[in-house]
């Protein structure tokens, strides 16, 4: 198997080696995730739920010209270790602007009547 050397590698060699990345990072272009999870059916005493085998997830960053610049693998076992915000994003629907709620009145009276004859035409 080839190897992903730290400041040899580059994104057309990863592409070559790992294939296209199975997401990259909405806030850096540069962060790749490659992702495997194997599942597997267990035994029927517990009534035939899948059984995780193996959940790993290797992350790639690239400096600004390309070159691979850190790799981190996580397995199953590290990722029950990893701690997640408590923090919840919440948007207030009600404190908009005029402006916002008449544009969201209008789109909304556009859209009633292709609601309509979506409705119809299902019927």
């Amino acid at each position: 198997m080839a190897k992903l050397y730290i400041s040899e590698t580059n994104k057309n060699d990863v592409i070559k080696i790992l294939g296209s990345p199975s997401t990259k990072s909405q806030f850096n272009e540069n962060k790749w995730f490659f992702i495997e999870r194997k599942v597997t059916n267990s035994s029927m005493i517990k009534l035939g739920k899948d059984k995780l085998e193996s959940n790993n997830i290797l992350i790639l960053e690239f400096d600004n010209n390309g070159i691979l610049a850190s790799k981190k693998i996580y397995d199953k076992k590290q990722m029950q270790d990893l701690k997640f915000s408590e923090n919840i994003v919440t948007y207030d629907y009600e404190n908009k602007s005029l402006f916002f709620n008449i544009m969201s009145s209008v789109r909304q009276k556009i859209q009633a009547p292709i609601k309509k004859r979506i409705k119809k035409d299902r019927e």
